[in-house]
């Protein structure tokens, strides 16, 4: 009887855990958050660089997804681990990740084999099978000399008109922009999905029991 609860406390543990923590991105969880595809204070080269937003209520790995565009341009991230992204956090990627030449900013990941047009491109992030988020771009606000430009609507479906230029918050050696942190406009993460009460209920139930009959085996037959 003990040994039927424990395997049923197990196997409902594992279920809790597998749903409070799904690893499978769903469109709308990750966002292109802001993008500085034009720098002043340093050549492209050196200085650009995109953010993402996780937007959902777990912790994102973006280790092995692909950065891409419609042309040539093709990045599969390699962290050598995973590359996390919390709940309500930013990450940045970009070409350059010395501090002392890219412009001040701090790269979470350095990418190659991918850049950003100034009048013209896409930032394209998918999986081995789907795209998980896609954003078009033409010159404005994304060609505008050192300032970069930021999501300031992330309800409707991601394109250049829900992005603005950044609001004078400058960074580094003078480019204005916000990496790695909340920029002029706020965006909202989702709540955690509670588990139903439901199940916790039946788990405490079943872990109350499961110690009972254990004391009282202990009882009946002592060390």
């Amino acid at each position: 009887m003990l040994r039927k609860i424990q395997i049923c406390l197990f196997i409902l543990f594992s279920y809790v855990h597998a749903i409070s923590h799904a690893a499978t991105i769903q469109t709308g969880d990750l966002l292109i958050s802001e993008v500085m595809a034009n720098p002043s204070a340093v050549s492209d080269t050196n200085g650009e660089w995109f953010e993402i937003f996780n937007a959902s209520a777990n912790s994102i790995d973006i280790n092995g997804l692909t950065i891409s565009d419609d042309g040539s341009n093709s990045h599969q991230i390699n962290n050598g681990a995973s590359l996390l992204i919390a709940s309500g956090a930013y990450l940045v990627l970009g070409r350059n990740g010395n501090i002392t030449n890219n412009g001040g900013y701090t790269a979470d990941y350095v990418y190659s084999n991918f850049t950003l047009g100034n009048t013209l491109d896409q930032i394209i992030l998918s999986d081995s099978t789907n795209e998980i988020i896609r954003l078009n771009y033409t010159d404005a606000p994304f060609g505008a000399n050192g300032v970069s430009a930021e999501l300031i609507n992330q309800l409707t479906n991601p394109n250049e008109s829900n992005y603005q230029l950044s609001q004078n918050i400058q960074y580094g050696l003078g480019d204005s922009g916000t990496p790695g942190r909340r920029g002029s406009f706020e965006l909202i993460s989702a709540s955690a999905v509670p588990v139903p009460s439901a199940i916790w209920l039946f788990a405490s139930a079943l872990l109350m029991l499961s110690r009972k009959l254990n004391l009282t085996r202990q009882e009946l037959h002592p060390i």
